[in-house]
């Protein structure tokens, strides 16, 4: 994540250096955007937010694996979209639904995919 992230601002801030350099960009160089800062941003977050499933999939007995973990996924979702609404000055309610939808998604289709593979272990 933190590599993707790191890879994905240094091409926006190569982008930038070549916009200020023809005067469509007023920017300073430390306005740009920084790439070790978003790298070390994304492996934070997605450090503290992963380590509340690991947990919940850890504790509880195989029976109860999936539903905890999914519920506490959901959780992290919920106070991930309102701390980046926050964080934006954005409508936390709206959000915090498009993280909760997207989540839910990509669970939905990892789990799918781990059925179809037959490797769910849950």
């Amino acid at each position: 994540m933190a590599s993707g992230e790191y890879v994905s601002v240094s091409t926006q801030r190569d982008t930038e250096r070549v916009l200020v350099q023809k005067g469509e960009l007023n920017k300073k160089e430390e306005e740009l955007a920084n790439p070790w800062h978003a790298a070390y941003a994304s492996a934070i977050a997605f450090l503290s937010g992963g380590i509340i499933p690991v947990i919940a999939v850890m504790l509880p007995p195989n029976a109860w694996r999936l539903p905890v973990t999914f519920g506490a996924a959901v959780i992290v979702l919920i106070i991930t979209g309102v701390l980046s609404a926050y964080a934006g000055g954005a409508n936390k309610t709206k959000a915090a639904l498009r993280v909760v939808l997207g989540g839910v998604f990509a669970m939905t289709v990892t789990y799918g995919v781990g059925l179809l593979f037959g490797t769910t272990g849950i």
